[in-house]
């Protein structure tokens, strides 16, 4: 097994925050468990998650949100901090393989593309703001199932997706067993990132200005 990290593991990774238990719009609890439940304790590979608790309610609490998880206990390590990160800092902490993003809608998609800049293909739902900028050829598009939002006053009404686990568990594995493919989809994830700079918002911003003027 080669690493695109040079490290004794595959690394996964995920950032995100997470305040509504299993139905967490960002899809950590989802990401989590079909990592558990695809990769075992005797494989060289690892997942890393970062929570932001900006977006926690008040008596949330880390540990009884994994517990409700019911993971496998023969699973691959699951590293897990609510420590912040610097900006400057960012670069440190996407020093791994892959990107993983099971999100269930997004209206853009930021740390998606922050990983991508640091060279990170990303797995995420086919649905939402990042499908902008993450296609299959620097990344991995899982498909879902719609369900309308009834647990969250804020978006009632809506639709959000549900990642398939199943594909999300076969794209993770796919990108652990092959190494070529990873190495092709970091690249151009990392030459799609360069597209999405500050700078170049900026200039669309000033011609879109030009135009009205």
């Amino acid at each position: 097994m080669q690493l695109l990290n040079d490290k004794e593991k595959f690394v996964f990774l995920m950032n995100k925050g997470w305040s509504k238990g299993l139905e967490d719009r960002g899809g950590i609890p989802t990401g989590i468990i079909a990592f558990a439940q695809e990769f075992r304790a005797d494989e060289p590979v690892m997942l890393r998650v970062k929570i932001n608790t900006s977006y926690s309610p008040p008596g949330w609490n880390l540990q009884t949100e994994l517990e409700k998880l019911d993971l496998p206990k023969d699973r691959a390590p699951i590293e897990v901090t609510t420590d912040m990160v610097e900006y400057k800092q960012l670069p440190k902490f996407y020093s791994g393989d892959v990107f993983l993003a099971p999100t269930r809608s997004e209206a853009f998609g930021l740390t998606c593309i922050e990983a991508m800049a640091c060279g990170l293909p990303v797995i995420t739902t086919n649905f939402g703001g990042q499908t902008d900028f993450v296609n299959d050829a620097n990344g991995w598009l899982v498909g879902y199932d719609l369900e309308e939002v009834t647990w969250d006053n804020m978006y009632e009404g809506n639709r959000w997706a549900t990642p398939r686990i199943d594909e999300l568990r076969k794209a993770m594995r796919e990108a652990y067993t092959n190494y070529n493919l990873t190495k092709v989809k970091a690249a151009n994830a990392l030459a799609t990132a360069q597209r999405y700079t500050w700078l170049n918002a900026a200039k669309k911003a000033m011609e879109a200005l030009r135009c009205e003027n």
